[in-house]
């Protein structure tokens, strides 16, 4: 059986008293068929301390969990630690009592102590009250001092951007909670940096006063084990990109611009530049600082002060050379500028056992490049050396290649003078429709091997019938009908020659409505290129003194074209070149009418 409360004060003046005070205050009652106290009334700074609305009629025990010996003694008073809250329990008449709840603001120093974090508190101005004497084993500094700092003079300047000062993280509007870890980097007395994560929470005392609580911790030796971890994924990533690069590239001076720019953001320098011999001389290639920084003006005065001879003198080993400013008068006088190349390194790219120019790293701060940077350049400088020596061997053997074959196309103009020049105006004028047309740079390759080559055929074709002045039989027009499909035969065996350049050779006499020699081939059966050349082909017999004839101006061999649009040749390529020409003479005209001063 329940006993009954007084009645004596009324419920409404009861709480209106209660809610006066600046203490958490409650009044309890003892039910006896539970053998518990019920919340009768909760002032409203006790449900600001708790954090829990409704606290009348709930269970003292559900709200502030006290051991049974606990409940025994409290009908007679105590002082309870009941977790973060310190309650003291006076007895008001039987069955009935009050508690003065305050939160238990155990000794922070001991709490802290005890880990490896350290506690500052900030009132709502941002000014810091409180500082736990752990932040002396973390950071340095003692309670006293920290309390006399800024909070942004802790933070490292290049963290100011991310969190400007601790102030906006610590007087936020609401409660962050324990949820919300920040990390950042902070100085410590010593100056050095230490990485640490931080909580924020908003904590509103008995009183009413809102504190901010900022819980620090160090977090620097799992945070390096993290950058060190993320850097050497970053260098695997960028080993694998240049491998990738390395197979995949074909030109030398690309090779080294793309090894330079992967690799300078993995060291410690901080801008780079590709310089090459040009002869004798240094050109610079490229530099991470642009066309008109003050890092280019400065290599290229570096470039006049060096030669390859020069440069041979100072730099003998092949591997990544690194230096500081002042390591010899010679160096810094070939650098110029002590402040832009206060730490450098040279990379001598190398093939076939001559220096072809060398990468240059630099730095305005002296420094000690780490040890898995000097791996990294060394790893880099010899397969940069090795492939682009390869990619010389394989330009210079291309050139020879093209050069033979561009001898081949010039027999006939030994045999037939009255034709010389025919080879390279139709191979200028094939590259430059070619260009207009947008076709691609292998597309561009076989074009112009292809003007070089579409004649040779007819080194079969005897003088008589090749140079013969007058009207050609049937017999010898068949015969030189065939120096397209012998000049085919010739070429097939060379296994450097694609598909489409034997296309030119063997199709440049068709013709687009299918009267064309040798397999009558129309439209667009007739290979690409071969309609691009022919065009090219028709253009120069036409503008060109032959045995038979005299040269056609320009202007008269464009309309022939344009008749011959659509019927003989590719109607689109034959306009695109009657306009490249118009507009070529067009140019010359202007230039006669205005020449230069």
């Amino acid at each position: 059986m329940n006993t009954a409360p007084p009645e004596a004060v009324s419920h409404q003046a009861l709480q209106a008293l209660l809610n006066a005070s600046q203490e958490g205050l409650l009044l309890l009652h003892f039910q006896q068929d539970t053998s518990d106290w019920l919340i009768l009334h909760a002032n409203t700074a006790a449900q600001q301390i708790t954090g829990l609305g409704g606290l009348s009629g709930q269970s003292f025990k559900a709200v502030f969990p006290i051991s049974e010996s606990d409940v025994a003694r409290i009908a007679q008073g105590a002082e309870l630690v009941v977790g973060s809250y310190h309650l003291t329990v006076q007895p008001l008449e039987d069955h009935t009592l009050t508690v003065v709840c305050r939160p238990h603001e155990a000794p922070l120093e001991h709490v802290f102590e005890q880990t490896d974090s350290f506690l500052r508190i900030y009132d709502q101005d941002g000014r810091c009250t409180y500082a736990s004497p752990s932040v002396q084993r973390l950071l340095g500094y003692t309670s006293e001092e920290l309390l006399a700092l800024k909070p942004e003079a802790l933070v490292h300047p290049e963290d100011h951007r991310l969190i400007r000062s601790e102030h906006d993280i610590n007087l936020q509007a609401v409660d962050l909670g324990e949820e919300f870890p920040f990390e950042y980097r902070m100085l410590n007395h010593a100056g050095e940096v230490r990485w640490v994560s931080s909580r924020s929470r908003k904590v509103v005392k008995s009183s009413g006063v809102t504190e901010y609580h900022l819980t620090t911790c160090d977090v620097t030796s799992r945070k390096h084990a993290e950058l060190e971890a993320q850097e050497r994924q970053e260098r695997y990533a960028a080993l694998l990109n240049l491998t990738y690069h390395f197979e995949t590239v074909n030109d030398p001076d690309d090779l080294a611009i793309g090894a330079l720019q992967a690799v300078l953001p993995l060291t410690e320098y901080k801008y780079g530049a590709y310089i090459k011999f040009v002869g004798q001389q240094a050109v610079v290639l490229w530099d991470s600082g642009g066309a008109d920084s003050q890092l280019n003006h400065e290599l290229k005065a570096m470039a006049q002060r060096i030669n390859k001879i020069r440069f041979l003198l100072m730099f003998r080993k092949l591997g990544p050379q690194l230096y500081q400013a002042g390591s010899t008068s010679a160096l810094d006088q070939m650098l110029g500028n002590p402040a832009l190349w206060a730490s450098f390194g040279v990379l001598p790219i190398h093939g076939n056992g001559e220096v072809l120019g060398f990468l240059l790293l630099g730095a305005p701060t002296r420094m000690t490049a780490s040890d898995s940077t000097h791996k990294l350049l060394t790893v880099v400088s010899e397969r940069v050396s090795l492939t682009f020596g390869r990619l010389v061997d394989v330009a210079n053997l291309s050139r020879a290649r093209e050069e033979t074959l561009r001898a081949m196309g010039l027999v006939l103009e030994y045999r037939d003078f009255e034709t010389k020049g025919h080879t390279e105006r139709v191979t200028e004028l094939a590259g430059r429709l070619g260009k207009r047309l947008n076709v691609t740079p292998e597309e561009m390759d076989d074009l112009r091997l292809g003007a070089y080559l579409h004649d040779v055929g007819k080194v079969a074709i005897s003088d008589m019938v090749l140079l013969k002045p007058g009207k050609l039989t049937d017999e010898e027009r068949k015969h030189i009908q065939e120096h397209p499909q012998v000049g085919y035969h010739l070429l097939q065996g060379i296994p450097t020659l694609r598909p489409s350049v034997l296309d030119v050779v063997l199709y440049h006499q068709e013709r687009w409505n299918g009267t064309g020699y040798p397999e009558g081939l129309s439209g667009k059966s007739i290979p690409y290129l071969a309609r691009i050349f022919a065009v090219v082909d028709v253009y120069d017999a036409l503008t060109s003194d032959r045995p038979y004839k005299k040269a056609f101006t320009w202007q008269a061999a464009c309309e022939i074209l344009e008749k011959e649009a659509g019927t003989f040749l590719d109607p689109e390529i034959a306009r695109e070149f009657i306009n490249m020409i118009t507009e070529a003479h067009s140019d010359e005209a202007l230039e006669h009418l205005n020449p230069a001063e």
